[in-house]
């Protein structure tokens, strides 16, 4: 099976689905780069900033671009 680099583009901070979905595109053995495009990470619950340290074990990243 062929392994995937996907990059999901998070239009707005306060959507972290798209960081869900890179931890299962982590867990299928692909890689999963989520990008919030509209600034800084909003204040994250103790929950998804699990779930971005588990991407990061998967060698996945989570990332920002903007303010």
């Amino acid at each position: 099976m062929e392994t995937l680099k996907v990059y999901i583009l998070i239009a707005n901070r306060f959507y972290n689905d798209g960081i869900r979905s890179a931890l299962g595109l982590a867990v299928e053995n692909h890689y999963g780069y989520p990008v919030v495009m509209n600034g800084e990470f909003p204040q994250m619950s103790e929950y998804m900033a699990e779930n971005i340290a588990w991407i990061a074990d998967m060698e996945g990243e989570v990332l920002s671009c903007g303010a």
